[in-house]
């Protein structure tokens, strides 16, 4: 989204249920279930001085937007949450899976990373 100076006036960018997507995989280990599930919560601080752009890059989930005018910071906040066969395995998927913030030039940048070998969690 580009709206120039507006991003001055955006206080609170928010990934509700960041969702990582099962792959789509013949492979025979695939993950038979996805009843057992993990989650973390994640928050960023942004000063938006001098920023007019904002990406967010993510695999899926809902993205709510909320403007504070005058505001000079954005706060992106969220779940990382992974579904699996067994608690274990979730939790071992969900410290692979991530959220990074970055600034480049007078852009922010959010992006989720996950490992490519979903195999069917969600």
């Amino acid at each position: 989204m580009k709206h120039g100076k507006s991003l001055t006036g955006l206080a609170v960018l928010m990934f509700a249920a960041l969702v990582m997507n099962g792959c789509d995989s013949a492979d025979d280990s695939d993950i038979s279930n996805t009843e057992f599930e993990a989650s973390a919560e994640f928050s960023y601080t942004i000063d938006v001085t001098n920023h007019t752009t904002m990406r967010v890059d993510a695999v899926n989930g809902t993205v709510v937007i909320r403007a504070i005018p005058n505001a000079g910071s954005v706060v992106i906040a969220g779940e990382r949450r992974v579904g699996s066969e067994s608690l274990a395995d979730a939790r071992d998927f969900l410290r692979r899976l991530t959220v990074n913030v970055a600034e480049s030039g007078d852009e922010i940048v959010a992006r989720t990373e996950q490992p490519g070998d979903a195999r069917g969690r969600e």
